[in-house]
């Protein structure tokens, strides 16, 4: 008996005074959910509660009430709460006299009025009665007795107990026939074979059998029991849930010919993203809100597979009512019923996706378009070659140039920002034109020539003259160009003061070369390279053709930087789709996702790892669960205990997660996290059996916040724990289920008060 789960039972909280229940049961265990419940609900409800002791057992039922309420022990005191044996209550002499008990209970439900109590609530254990002289005859007639005299006039609500095994089937028929309710397997039942009290009183009992019977025959369909009220109540809320989805909801009857078909329910958004109401959505055929083409050529072939495997997704177009065009994805759902075919629609808008999706095909298209420029670049090259063949001196000086360039490529890495390669860009150009004295690069940021880097220049200086690119010389073609003196300040579009401060601190100059530096053909910044005014030297045509290559380089480079930042952007919303549909899939997972994911960062930000971990570990959070999606829903949300094949088919979630995600270029890596994060630091986890820190750090951190969010958040199996609970069970587990390093770290720091 020490693994009892508590938990709230159905329609308890309904019993009022004056309701007559019976609890039946086999073995010690069934008693003890439903006195529980009983109790809690009798102390809410401000009466006064006997509790009469039998087979269950006490000490368990005042352990599992010291939890649910902090004033158990006032409660007790007050004698609120009054735990009674038999000899305190029932056994008034050396007989069990049903006319003793009757008055007792008179007497103490007036003195629960006039001490300021509600009424009075008795839950008692009579299977000890038989063992009484007219033991049997006197419990029938106590129960009866209950009913006709109490529960009519006094504000008193019992629950009997009586073990099966211990009374015959005529004395269980007659308990039957005495209450208005019956508890059976932790499920609470109106009985409709509830005989009123004259039959026993006046032993007329198949007499009174009958007329009750008929009686609850005429009136079954008049009245709307207490059960039939909380159905309703769920009917709304499930109206209420069903209409605040942000997706489009149809339930459609489905017929051999789709445009037959037609809609039984919509829900609210459904309505205003395709401009119809309820009724006209009634009076038109599914067919009218998609494109002719894809009934023809879709529609039919999804539906034929749909009905053997129930369940299918794919994007399609909705029309609404102003014939607008509207891209979604859809994911359905089949069942029949009664011979006849239904279908569950929901669909998402994915404009954003699509919009999206176009951005990254449009840069796609103008990478494709910059290849295909430094393809004809190294024609150009190789046409340069052959003309520097001419001399010795000439192929040596393209040779070591088309080094360097190469060696430029090589050293940036994926992580280098902007400033850092233009930066790059500009020595490396200096180095590559021997001739040229002075160099800067620079970019436009906010209607401002922001200066990066620059060689003979104090760039401090000349950040400080604060020049707009207004004031700067037009050299928008896409080309370099050979200009004489400076290149940068236009004099008769800068102001004076300006002009005069810029021309104290720059270099005089006999000639430069300038190039734009452009991100999808948009100047986004430019480089000077420069021969001071008493140099000798002059720009050579390999010069010239040297800085072109690269500038057509560092703008096919940014461009590019570019483009995977949009990829990027497309993969974030890609992951955050999968966790939307995991959370339509699973009832209990709703925002699970997102509170592991942000834990895990957390705790990752805590233990000092890279960006690159951090970022990878809030992902991995998202999606540790996304092999859930393979698990039948029925297992997923089961409410009671699992079989061992159900926990089996659970335990592959991890291993699905990862067979799903290890093809992705973009999320391999987090895939091998994900397949791991359900291992123990012992080694008696799963799939694997691994242990200690074989088990990737990103693993470890998803096995503490993935507990943490399951022990502290509540399910509608089990009540959730207080954080100081969840941290004691963090605690004892330490070095067992979980990494003692990062227990530690996450107790150690203010997360847990956080989350």
């Amino acid at each position: 008996m020490q693994n009892v789960h508590f938990g709230k039972m159905e329609n308890m909280d309904k019993l009022e005074p004056g309701d007559h229940s019976v609890l039946l049961y086999e073995e010690e265990k069934e008693t003890l959910n439903p006195v529980v419940s009983f109790i809690k609900n009798s102390l809410k409800r401000g009466e006064i509660c006997l509790y009469i002791q039998g087979d269950a057992n006490t000490k368990l039922i005042n352990s599992e009430l010291q939890k649910e309420r902090d004033d158990f022990s006032q409660l007790i005191k007050t004698r609120q709460l009054q735990f009674l044996s038999k000899e305190e209550t029932y056994a008034l002499s050396d007989q069990f006299e049903a006319d003793k008990m009757i008055t007792l209970l008179k007497n103490l439900s007036s003195q629960a009025i006039e001490d300021g109590y509600t009424g009075l609530s008795i839950t008692g254990e009579l299977s000890w009665v038989l063992n009484y002289k007219r033991g049997k005859e006197e419990l029938i007639k106590y129960e009866w007795l209950l009913n006709d005299e109490i529960f009519d006039n006094y504000p008193v609500i019992a629950l009997c107990r009586y073990n099966l095994n211990k009374f015959d089937n005529e004395i269980i028929k007659s308990i039957l026939e005495l209450h208005h309710y019956i508890i059976w397997k932790d499920n609470l039942y109106e009985n409709p074979y509830y005989i009123e009290p004259d039959g026993f009183k006046n032993n007329r009992i198949v007499e009174y059998k009958i007329k009750t019977w008929l009686k609850n025959i005429q009136e079954f369909k008049k009245r709307e029991s207490k059960f039939k009220r909380k159905l309703k109540s769920k009917n709304n809320e499930y109206e209420f849930l069903f209409n605040k989805i942000n997706d489009e909801v149809f339930l459609l009857e489905i017929q051999d010919k789709y445009e037959d078909s037609k809609f039984i329910k919509v829900n609210d958004k459904a309505c205003e993203v395709l401009g119809y109401t309820r009724e006209e959505f009634k009076e038109i055929s599914p067919s009218k809100i998609v494109p002719e083409r894809i009934v023809e050529e879709i529609h039919q072939k999804i539906f034929t597979k749909l009905f053997k495997e129930n369940k299918f997704s794919y994007e399609s177009v909705h029309i609404n009512k102003n014939k607008k065009s509207i891209p979604v994805e859809t994911k359905l759902n089949a069942y029949r019923e009664n011979g006849k075919k239904y279908l569950l629609a929901i669909s998402r808008d994915i404009s954003d996706r699509k919009e999206k999706q176009k951005k990254i095909m449009e840069a796609n298209d103008e990478l494709q378009e910059k290849y295909m420029e430094l393809e004809a670049n190294n024609e150009e090259i190789r046409a340069m070659n052959e003309d520097l063949e001419r001399t010795y001196k000439e192929l040596d000086i393209l040779s070591y140039n088309l080094e360097n360039i190469i060696e430029l490529i090589s050293k940036i890495g994926t992580d280098t920002n902007k400033e850092e390669f233009l930066s790059i860009v500009l020595k490396k150009s200096m180095e590559l034109i021997p001739e040229a004295d002075h160099g800067l690069i620079y970019l436009f940021e906010n209607g401002k020539a922001k200066f990066i880097d620059a060689v003979g220049y104090n760039i401090d200086n000349i950040n400080k003259l604060d020049i707009k690119r207004i004031h700067m010389k037009n050299h928008d073609k896409f080309y370099i160009k050979e200009i004489e003196d400076n290149n940068i300040i236009d004099k008769d579009k800068a102001p004076i003061k300006l002009y005069d401060h810029y021309q104290n601190n720059i270099k005089k100059i006999k000639n430069s070369l300038l190039v734009n530096i452009l991100v999808n053909d948009n100047i986004i910044g430019r480089m000077s390279i420069e021969i001071k005014k008493d140099s000798s030297e002059e720009f050579t045509e390999n010069a010239q053709r040297t800085l072109y290559s690269i500038e057509r380089l560092a703008s096919s480079y940014l461009t590019l930087k570019n483009y995977n930042r949009l990829q990027r952007e497309f993969t974030d919303e890609v992951i955050i789709s999968l966790t939307n549909l995991l959370e339509i899939h699973d009832d209990y997972t709703k925002g699970h996702n997102e509170t592991v994911a942000n834990i895990s960062r957390e705790i990752a930000r805590e233990m000092d790892l890279s960006q690159k971990i951090i970022e990878m570990t809030y992902w991995a959070g998202l999606l540790h669960d996304i092999g859930k999606m393979i698990i039948p829903k029925n297992i997923l949300n089961k409410k009671g205990k699992l079989s061992e094949n159900e926990y089996f088919i659970i335990k592959k979630h991890s291993v699905w997660g990862y067979e799903t995600l290890k093809n992705s270029i973009e999320l391999r890596e987090i895939a091998e996290y994900i397949l791991y994060h359900h291992e123990r630091w012992d080694g008696n986890g799963y799939p694997k059996g691994i242990k200690g820190d074989q088990i990737p750090i990103i693993s470890q951190i998803l096995s503490v916040a993935d507990a943490w969010d399951a022990m502290t958040s509540e399910r509608p199996y089990r009540n959730n724990l207080s954080k100081k609970e969840a941290l004691e069970e963090l605690i004892s587990n330490k070095g067992t289920q979980f990494s003692p390093k990062i227990v530690e770290r996450f107790i150690n720091s203010s997360l847990k008060d956080i989350f």
